[in-house]
């Protein structure tokens, strides 16, 4: 797997990805288990993409061992950006009192947020594994709290204090390529 920059990081010979699982690749350091493994970087990898239009952003290459680009993933999207859960979840935060974003699946298929994130800046949160909404279902995600503590429709992304502006703010969903399924604005904020 590499950047954009060609910095590398090497798959142990041992490694498999059975048909459905999935694994994790963190950029710092730890001590590799059988889904998350370490690139040992003591810098940061790939570029963040936060500095409007002329921004440049980055992206991650699989390669086999042949050299074959196998997947890969760029981000932000700038020309003909689309994703299939547009328009398929409504998101709504409540500022005061006890923070709390809420995600609703407006679809009438069910919607995998696993690869999206919340995004309220400059704070986002990554929907871990198994959130899946069905039809109809509605999914809580309390700005504070342990994530220890999540349920399948109760998340908490943790944060040590408030961070929604009681005056105004945004917060909105977005693929990792940067494409808005929704956004939702109060107050003096915008969407």
């Amino acid at each position: 797997m590499r950047d954009s920059a060609v910095n590398r990081y090497h798959f142990p010979d041992w490694v498999t990805l059975p048909p459905g699982d999935s694994l994790t690749v963190y950029v710092g350091k730890g001590t590799d288990t059988w889904t998350e493994f370490f690139w040992n970087r003591k810098a940061p990898a790939f570029e963040n993409a936060n500095g409007g239009e002329r921004s440049m952003g980055d992206g991650a290459y699989l390669f086999d061992p042949q050299g074959d680009l196998r997947a890969y993933m760029t981000y932000p999207c700038r020309i003909n950006c689309t994703d299939p859960y547009q328009g398929a979840v409504e998101v709504t935060a409540k500022p005061r009192g006890r923070e709390v974003v809420t995600v609703r699946n407006v679809a009438t298929f069910a919607v995998d947020l696993d690869g999206y994130l919340l995004h309220s800046p400059p704070y986002g949160y990554a929907f871990p594994r198994e959130s899946v909404l069905q039809p109809g279902e509605e999914m809580t995600i309390e700005t504070r709290g342990d994530p220890l503590e999540d349920s399948a429709l109760e998340k908490h992304w943790g944060l040590p204090k408030a961070i929604l502006n009681n005056g105004g703010d945004k917060v909105r969903v977005t693929s990792f390529r940067g494409v808005v399924l929704d956004c939702y604005a109060y107050g003096t904020g915008s969407c």
